[in-house]
């Protein structure tokens, strides 16, 4: 059975590395990447196995709440986005 959801939300680089770029024709590689051509937290349309669906790559939960080893960077766009754009949708 096919999933029905209209919305992917992946948590960090892997699953883009590992899930996202097997199976759609995306220009990025990485959370990093996104960020550079989409902006943090800001879905857009890829096709998955000839269905839209909106994706949503958002840091990994130990880099947004400063989990042990972490990127700062991260932490403080994932609580911009709580704070602007979250609360919008």
């Amino acid at each position: 059975m096919q999933s029905q959801t209209d919305l992917l939300i992946l948590l960090g680089d892997e699953p883009i590395k590992n899930f996202l770029n097997e199976v759609a024709n995306v220009p990025y590689r990485s959370l990093e990447h996104y960020v550079s051509y989409y902006g943090y937290g800001k879905p857009t349309e890829t096709n998955i196995c000839g269905k839209a669906i909106q994706v949503l790559p958002l840091a990994h939960p130990r880099q947004i709440g400063g989990l042990g080893k972490h990127n700062e960077r991260w932490r403080l766009e994932h609580s911009k986005w709580e704070k602007t754009i979250a609360v919008k949708t």
